[in-house]
């Protein structure tokens, strides 16, 4: 939480960050496969997966900032009122609020000079609680202002690290696939054994709950529910929902000038039943598919030669899934066009970030922050079960 405490002036993301599937592609291939060494790909696929991971876990931090924003926005307009009848903040209104604050800002790395400096007792005496008031919103805009400045600094930088995150899914992808066309070619001239592998540290990619051993069947189902997962209209519609949900949000924002319009701000907390259903729409389809990893080290059965078909095709599926890749450039796009219109808007309103249309619609983007979570968890998934696959292949073959 503390890198939202940095100062910042927001700036517009220029048009030329939106994603485009196939340079991405034709760049990290250049880039990044060339350096990297024969014998790093396991390394490389976990290493996609922590980044994606930590893309996640950053999401959730600016989720908290913008909480936490709220929160102080609200107390700050409180002492606005206080300060507006003459009369500021008596004995335990200042204490409220003292804790209040001192409580957001050790999150934020906030020092607080109205704690530590100005004693609570100046709100005892009625000719000294207005000075002591205006100090303690002097300080507490200067608070909001910093935090607001730095969640503009990570979300920014949150956009930058999801197209890198992307980029390096993308090249996993085609090292997955060599990966895999070989596994399978080595299984079909050495032939499979028999036997049982134990709990390899790759089993848990399958994620078959309460199974300590799982036959080949077992797998194929499994990867055959993820394909389908993948492919889903299901999936499909949830994500072209949350696209129109932003294309709403950024149209009514962008129908206010200096000061914000009750009715467009009305109509974007309209949208709020919208954001629920999608909400839940997509942890539903999440739990439905069991796209997590499993818990327990399984054993397995070795494959055998019509299990290695079955398994290499699925996987192949899984791995060369163009409708995925292009939805998801579709929604790193739509992000992009979304804030640099909230962040060009938020530039002209009086109250900047605190405006109220502006505020409602991070409001809403922030409760949506599951779509990107989810979007996320499938696709480094699809890469990092495709890459179980193949030291499943592997470990079966002769």
């Amino acid at each position: 939480m503390r890198i939202f405490t940095a100062a910042f002036e927001g700036e517009v993301i220029p048009d030329n960050n939106l994603v485009n599937h196939d340079e991405l592609h034709e760049e990290t291939q250049s880039e990044i496969m060339a350096e990297m060494p024969e014998d790093a790909d396991e390394h490389f696929i976990n290493a996609v997966a922590v980044e994606a991971e930590a893309l996640i876990s950053e999401l959730d931090n600016i989720k908290e900032g913008e909480s936490t924003l709220q929160a102080t926005t609200d107390i700050e307009e409180s002492i606005e009122k206080t300060i507006e009848s003459d009369q500021g903040m008596d004995v335990v209104s200042s204490e409220i609020v003292a804790a209040a604050l001192e409580h957001f800002y050790q999150r934020n790395g906030f020092t607080s000079s109205f704690i530590n400096k100005a004693s609570l007792e100046s709100f005892i005496d009625n000719k000294n609680n207005l000075e002591a008031t205006r100090f303690a919103l002097e300080e507490l805009k200067i608070f909001n202002s910093k935090l607001s400045n730095g969640l503009n600094i990570a979300q920014e930088g949150l956009l930058a690290r999801a197209v890198n995150t992307f980029k390096l899914i993308f090249t996993s992808e085609k090292k997955i696939n060599e990966k895999l066309q070989q596994a399978i070619s080595d299984a079909e001239t050495k032939g499979t054994k028999t036997g049982i592998i134990k709990t390899p540290g790759w089993g848990r990619s399958f994620s078959v709950i309460n199974k300590t051993h799982l036959t080949q069947s077992d797998v194929i189902s499994y990867l055959d529910r993820f394909c389908k997962l993948t492919k889903s209209t299901e999936l499909y519609k949830l994500l072209d929902d949350y696209i129109s949900i932003l294309n709403e949000i950024k149209s009514e924002v962008s129908k206010s000038g200096i000061i914000a319009k009750d009715e467009c701000v009305e109509k974007i907390n309209k949208l709020n039943d919208k954001v629920s259903s999608f909400t839940k729409k997509s942890y539903d389809l999440m739990a439905k598919h069991e796209v997590k990893n499993a818990k327990n080290d399984p054993s397995f059965n070795c494959l055998d030669a019509d299990g290695v078909k079955k398994v290499g095709k699925l996987a192949n599926d899984i791995l060369n899934n163009k409708d995925l890749d292009r939805k998801a450039e579709d929604i790193l796009n739509s992000c992009y066009s979304a804030e640099n219109s909230i962040l060009s808007d938020a530039q002209i309103r009086l109250r900047g970030y605190n405006a109220s249309d502006i505020k409602a619609a991070y409001a809403l983007i922030n409760r949506m922050m599951p779509a990107i979570d989810e979007l996320f968890t499938i696709m480094y998934s699809s890469n990092r079960i495709c890459f179980s696959c193949v030291n499943y292949i592997k470990a079966s073959t002769n």
